[in-house]
């Protein structure tokens, strides 16, 4: 008998199904009453993970100071705007610990006299964010609050100062817009980030010792971009059509990759023993970099300022920078400092100067003092013990000069220039030798040098 597969399947069913025995259905009928979910909503979990409480008179209730006042560390938020006629304040904080988010939401104040937005006084750890200010005296206060944070804020038309924040805040992504006088003041040891002030009364940041600003702007502010009273770091921040500067930083300051432009006073003005390292700044009324003793100038670009393009003081370095088209000299150095791969170009007085114990090395200095009524020198040290050396002086009124005796001239080469080298005497030089020029053609054959010279301190001229 021939073995069939499907006779085989039909008998191993079979065989399964008289096992089983009787195969039993639930009720089909589904329970009496209306359906419900049977799980948590999405408040009860958000409460359940991270309890958070509205602000109302029935949770937060207020008292003559202000309208709604926060008694205990937690974490909440509103649920509408608010507006408010009187000078007092929309939410006073006091306690440590809190957070309160906005929510999108906007707390108006409409009194001539002011009043506050969001107060904390003397509290430690409060945070704020997610909403909007305006019509207020202060935005924020919590200038005696220590590690305060404030986020995503955007105040307008504060009639004194917008942001007030103390010791070791965080404030990042902000914005005070028209403030009455200083758009953000802050303590000692401040971090700002991603925050703008634009047309404020005062300056636009206004920052404590050791404070970091970081890819910030100040556009169009009645005083200073940014200044912080002490040490500061800047990074990437822009400062465009100030009244008075655009950035000053005391001592220690650092600043890497900032553009100063169009500000009323200097572009950048930072203390002794300060860097400055990529940053541009342009077309300021005064100085576009001021810098005092012992500070780096690096990679600097400075450009159509009224008065020097970089000016340093004593035993400050400039280096690998350009500074073109200023209205007085390119790079103003005072004495026992370094000028070193700079480019000096189109200014209207000198390109390059220095002092007393001072070096410029290695620079172009090019079409300086050409203009109808101009006068001024490629690069000139105005007192001894200046070295120029190894410099490529180009169209300028004079090449190179010397104002006093006792400097040391080696290794330039100067063409073009109406007169290349004015030296007073006194002064210390290599040969100043006329290049000749080769009399045939030479193709890829040797051929005697036509300098005539072989002193390797030689000042050539062609």
């Amino acid at each position: 008998m021939r073995f069939s597969p499907l006779a085989a399947i039909t008998a191993a069913t079979s065989l399964c199904v008289s096992l089983a025995g009787p195969a039993l259905a639930g009720p089909l009928t589904p329970p009496a009453g209306a359906v419900a979910p049977t799980g948590e909503t999405l408040t009860e979990l958000g409460d359940r993970v991270e309890p958070r409480t509205p602000i109302s008179q029935e949770t937060t209730p207020g008292d003559a100071a202000a309208q709604f006042v926060i008694t205990q560390a937690g974490s909440y938020y509103l649920t509408e705007n608010i507006l408010l006629l009187t000078t007092s304040a929309a939410i006073d904080v006091r306690a440590d610990n809190v957070t309160l988010d906005l929510n999108g939401f906007t707390i108006a104040g409409l009194s001539p006299a002011g009043g506050t937005g969001i107060r904390a006084t003397s509290q430690r750890a409060v945070t704020i964010r997610n909403g909007v200010l305006n019509g207020w005296e202060n935005a924020v206060n919590c200038t005696s609050s220590f590690e305060t944070t404030l986020e995503g804020l955007t105040s307008r038309f504060a009639l004194d100062i917008a942001f007030r924040a103390g010791n070791e805040s965080i404030i990042r992504d902000c914005r005070a817009i028209d403030a009455g006088n200083v758009g953000f003041f802050a303590s000692v040891s401040t971090f700002v980030a991603d925050s703008k002030a634009f047309n404020c009364a005062g300056d636009g940041f206004l920052l404590g010792s050791d404070s970091i600003v970081r890819d910030c702007r100040a556009i169009g502010n009645d005083r200073d971009g940014f200044r912080v009273n002490g040490t500061a770091v800047y990074e990437r921040c822009v400062a465009l059509n100030n009244f008075l500067n655009g950035f000053t930083g005391g001592s220690n300051t650092v600043m890497t990759s900032c553009t100063s432009t169009g500000n009323r006073e200097t572009g950048i003005d930072v203390g002794f023993s300060s860097v400055v390292t990529d940053s541009v700044a342009s077309e300021n009324t005064l100085d576009g970099i001021d810098a005092d003793s012992r500070c780096i100038v690096r990679g600097c670009t400075t450009g159509r300022n009224d008065r020097d393009g970089i000016r340093v003081d004593f035993g400050s370095s400039v280096i690998d920078s350009i500074a073109s088209r200023n209205g007085a000299d390119g790079i103003d150095a005072s004495s026992n400092c370094r000028v070193e791969a700079c480019s000096a170009t189109e200014n209207d007085a000198n390109g390059i100067v220095i002092r007393s114990n001072s070096v410029a090395v290695g620079n172009l200095s090019e079409g300086n003092a050409r203009g109808s009524g101009e006068d001024g020198t490629g690069i000139v040290a105005t007192s001894s013990g200046a070295v120029i050396e190894r410099n490529r002086v180009i169209s300028n009124r004079r090449g190179i000069e010397t104002t006093f005796d006792g400097c040391l001239v080696i290794g330039n080469i100067a063409s073009d220039n109406v007169s290349d080298f004015v030296l007073v005497a006194g002064t210390r030089h290599g040969p100043i030798v006329e290049a000749g020029q080769t009399l045939v053609p030479i193709n890829n054959t040797t051929a005697p040098g036509t300098l005539n010279t072989t002193d390797p301190h030689a000042n050539i001229i062609y």
